[in-house]
């Protein structure tokens, strides 16, 4: 049976489209052993060359490479020969399992390294432990940042015509500036241009009830 690390790799060089969505969120510490291996020559041919390797490139590279001798070389090879045979995954089924993959191995290295710390293995203070757990607890593969222009029409011109409760000012202007307000339970930042020294500026805050 067919592990989910050996499904990934296959899918890797022969799914342009999964691979440009997985490959930038995919570490090499996720992998081990032989896996890590393969996957190396995978991101290295891709670096150098931005084309997707075939199994018979992958097996030129490691034969030229360094590790071509070593004692798992033969498990290398074989990994690397299986991937001649191919067969698609359901696109969005790969994508999803494989994030939930890395976020599973990002936690398990997070929890070892914390570990290593807390044992006093590790070269770094157990004040890092917090942060490294959260990297490892934020993996994902939603690298959305705001509407598309085009694919997201629809819920962009829902967002321009969204009418929201506004709190405004007690001075006019500011309320033309901004549309009556700010809106309720937003941070907001009011700058000014410098002015004399000498010129005494009040300050009112009215909270809301």
């Amino acid at each position: 049976m067919e592990k989910l690390e050996d499904t990934i790799l296959n899918n890797l060089i022969h799914n342009e489209t999964f691979c440009r969505k997985a490959l930038p969120h995919i570490k090499p510490d996720y992998f081990t052993g032989v896996d890590r291996i393969v996957y190396e020559l995978i991101v290295s041919f891709i670096g150098k060359y931005n084309k997707l390797p075939t199994s018979q490139i992958l097996n030129i590279e490691y034969q030229k490479s360094d590790r071509a001798n070593a004692a798992n070389a033969h498990d290398v090879l074989s990994l690397i020969d299986s991937f001649a045979n191919h067969v698609d995954a359901e696109l969005e089924w790969l994508v999803n399992t494989t994030e939930k993959w890395c976020k599973d191995r990002a936690v398990h290295n997070g929890v070892m390294e914390a570990i290593s710390i807390i044992d006093g293995k590790g070269d770094k203070a157990e004040g890092a432990i917090p942060d490294i757990l959260n990297k490892a607890l934020s993996v994902t593969f939603d690298t959305t940042v705001g509407h598309d222009f085009i694919d997201d029409a629809d819920k962009r011109f829902d967002f321009y015509h969204l009418v929201e409760d506004k709190m405004p000012f007690d001075l006019e202007m500011f309320n033309t500036i901004t549309g009556g307000g700010v809106p309720n339970k937003t941070l907001n930042i009011l700058l000014a241009g410098c002015v004399h020294p000498d010129t005494k500026v009040k300050i009112r805050i009215r909270k809301p009830n």
